[in-house]
C-alpha cells in the first residue's frame, strides 16, 4: 500500500513545477504600456484587461506555490518527527528513516546510531 505522505509530495511537487512554469510563462507575456502622456493612458487603458489577467494568474500562482511548499515542509517535518521518535524509542535500525533523515538527527544532536 502506497504511503499517502509520498503521494502529497508528488502532487506538491507537481505543482511546485506547474505553477512555476506558468508564472514565467505569464511574467513573459506581461503587458505594457507605450508612448508619453495621453498616448500612455491610452496604451494601457487598451490592455487593462490582459494586465488584470496576468496579475491574477501570478497572484494565483505564488498561492499554489506557498501552499504546496507548506504541505511538502509539513510532510518532511513528520518524518523527521517520527525519526527522531523512534531513535529515542532505541528503534534506530529502523528502516523506514533514510539516510538524509539520520544525517538530519546528527546536526539536531541525535546519534544517527543505526544500530
Amino acid at each position: 500500500m502506497p504511503d499517502p505522505a509520498s503521494n502529497s509530495q508528488r502532487v506538491a511537487g507537481a505543482v511546485l513545477i506547474a505553477a512555476s512554469v506558468l508564472s514565467l510563462a505569464a511574467v513573459l507575456h506581461h503587458p505594457h504600456g507605450d508612448g508619453h502622456g495621453a498616448d500612455l493612458l491610452s496604451s494601457l487603458q487598451h490592455i487593462s484587461g490582459l494586465n488584470r489577467a496576468i496579475h491574477g494568474t501570478l497572484i494565483v500562482t505564488l498561492l499554489l506555490l506557498w501552499l504546496s511548499l507548506s504541505e511538502y515542509s509539513a510532510v518532511r517535518a513528520r518524518a523527521g518527527a517520527q525519526c527522531l521518535a523512534e531513535l529515542q524509542r532505541g528503534r534506530a535500525g529502523d528502516d523506514r528513516c533514510g539516510a538524509d533523515q539520520w544525517i538530519r538527527l546528527e546536526r539536531l544532536g541525535g546519534t544517527g546510531d543505526r544500530g
